[in-house]
């Protein structure tokens, strides 16, 4: 699988592609329909499949404060794409600036040189363009008119009949149900057990945030108190250390 880490990476030969778009943070079954039609089409009409996606998440540069904990890395994801097939991959740098293009212009983009693409696939619930304001209807509607084919796959559900997502992964990893993250990863083409690698990774990133989160919220005098001490415990055990803090165990051992 080629990658290209930017627009401006892909050749100017006129290649035409059958491009799926998304995040795709997790690689789970619903992003796997949706990239596995993408290949099935472009095997049908003899082109390129690619996938494009957007590194870091778009929520982590537009609402810092509302980013979603991240369950695939970016070199894990590429692995996974790599795995479901397909030829390409193009990981599009998510700034303020690439946010700002509005929804008409970014559908250009779509079709003109160097992406070229003759067909996109993408997920029901897709936004673009600034503000959000770009609908999968909207880009259907714009696509006529430029001679672009979009196409959205029905939403993968869970056997009760669930909606499979990132933000639901997310809260299974939360409420520790690796083994359901497991399968929402397992059921296609990526096989089980890059699946149950992606619920490993996925707990530990969880993991590192929680703890993160605690340290940032531990009280400043706790802390405090334990980067002074904390060579003076060490020491005061060898009574090599005098120490006048009323508080440190070294003064204390050594006034005993």
């Amino acid at each position: 699988m080629r990658r290209y880490e930017s627009l401006g990476d892909l050749p100017l030969n006129g290649a035409r592609r059958v491009v799926a778009i998304g995040t795709f943070d997790g690689v789970h079954i619903g992003h796997q329909a949706i990239i596995g039609s993408a290949i099935e089409r472009a095997k049908e009409r003899g082109l390129e499949s690619m996938v494009l996606t957007f590194e870091p998440n778009p929520l982590t540069v537009l609402r810092p404060d509302l980013a979603p904990t991240v369950l695939t890395e970016p070199g894990f994801k590429a692995q996974l794409i790599e795995a479901l097939g397909a030829d390409a991959l193009l990981v599009v740098p998510f700034t303020r600036a690439f946010s700002r293009i509005r929804a008409d212009r970014f559908a250009e983009m779509l079709c003109a040189a160097p992406l070229t693409a003759e067909s996109i696939v993408v997920g029901a619930n897709f936004r673009f363009g600034l503000g959000g304001t770009g609908t999968v209807s909207y880009l259907q509607r714009l696509g006529r008119a430029k001679g672009l084919i979009v196409e959205s796959p029905e939403t993968v559900v869970t056997p009760d009949g669930k909606p499979v997502s990132s933000t639901r992964v997310r809260r299974l990893v939360t409420t520790g149900q690796v083994a359901e993250v497991g399968r929402a990863h397992a059921r296609a083409r990526v096989g089980s057990q890059a699946g149950r690698q992606a619920a490993r990774q996925a707990g530990r990133q969880a993991g590192r945030q929680r703890n993160a989160r605690a340290r940032a919220h531990k009280p400043a005098r706790t802390r405090a108190r334990t980067r002074v001490h904390t060579h003076t415990r060490a020491r005061a055990r060898t009574h090599a250390h005098r120490c006048s803090c009323s508080s440190c165990p070294a003064s204390r051992s050594s006034t005993s």
